[in-house]
């Protein structure tokens, strides 16, 4: 097994060293801590007095504040549950902490992916302000809410219950990897059916987001360039869309060959979080996030409450 496992790392194209690793995995939870942080407090300086108003804005541009808002606080919270365990516990000492991070960090990931496609979702909507695309919106809602939900279980339920987690020694380390048991059929079909579902979806919000450009539809507030915002908007959401048909690729791969290791995936995996926690952020103008920063700090003063609204 021993010589599978570092077979298995060279045909990846990855040397992998836990020790290694830690510098880069350390560095990008801290960072999307940081980030995280920001962004919270910048969109609850934008959006603070659009959820509480009852007539400000619309159910659009409220459901859209709410999400983003989720998204970040979510993020927020669940990261220190994985740095302390990332400090306290090596997921390569035993299999017990192997097995008991992996059933922590899965199901964040499928939440926190389901969370970034609802601020894109309810994004675009706000951008269709003459409801033009409702019904496509309508099935993307289901696919995401409905076709995602069931497929990230069945996902659940083909790593834990299809494979089992070893430790392994690899060039003299201690690893964890997962390994199938009843071969690779199920869980290459598992998680080829999530990285599907995932494409269409984000394919679905793509599309959606890019209709602005077109010059076609109208977006519900008259203070922003529409056509600007959904550039902006198809930018950075293509940027996160990538990563994590790249990340869903990687996944794929490890398990069509019937064994991978858990610990590199959760070091992959911080890296496609940060770069879809910023992308999602950066749909809106980097401006309002530094204006906010102004604003707590009280070196800068909105005059209105309405002062450069962007959705």
């Amino acid at each position: 097994k021993n010589k599978h496992t570092h077979l298995f790392a060279c045909t990846m194209g990855i040397r992998y060293d836990p020790n290694d690793w830690k510098p880069a995995t350390y560095t990008a939870t801290g960072l999307l801590c940081f980030c995280c942080v920001l962004f919270c407090k910048a969109h609850t300086t934008h959006y603070g007095k659009t959820i509480q108003s009852r007539q400000s804005r619309s159910a659009a541009t409220k459901e859209l504040a709410l999400n983003v808002l989720v998204l970040d606080v979510y993020t927020l919270l669940s990261i220190p549950c994985g740095i302390a365990q990332f400090v306290l516990d090596d997921i390569n000492s035993n299999q017990q902490t192997c097995l008991w991070l992996k059933a922590v960090m899965t199901p964040f990931y499928l939440i926190f992916n389901f969370l970034c496609y609802r601020v894109l979702l309810s994004k675009a909507k706000v951008y269709d302000g003459m409801r033009q695309y409702e019904r496509y919106h309508q099935i993307t809602y289901y696919l995401l809410h409905v076709l995602y939900v069931l497929v990230a279980l069945f996902g659940l339920y083909s790593t834990f219950f299809l494979g089992e987690f070893q430790i392994q020694m690899l060039d003299g380390h201690p690893v964890c990897v997962w390994e199938g048991k009843f071969g690779t059929i199920l869980t290459v079909i598992g998680a080829g059916i999530l990285a599907a579902v995932d494409f269409v979806i984000s394919i679905a919000c793509l599309y959606l987001l890019a209709l602005p450009i077109g010059g076609c539809i109208g977006i519900e507030t008259g203070q922003v360039d529409r056509k600007t915002g959904a550039h902006r908007n198809t930018a950075w959401a293509l940027a996160a869309i990538l990563s994590t048909v790249a990340f869903f690729i990687f996944l794929a791969v490890m398990e069509e060959r019937g064994t991978y290791f858990v610990g590199l995936e959760l070091d992959v995996g911080v890296w496609d979080i940060l770069i879809n926690i910023v992308s999602i952020n950066m749909t809106w103008p980097v401006m309002i996030t530094i204006r906010a920063q102004l604003i707590l700090m009280r070196i800068f003063q909105p005059l209105s409450s309405n002062l450069c609204f962007v959705p």
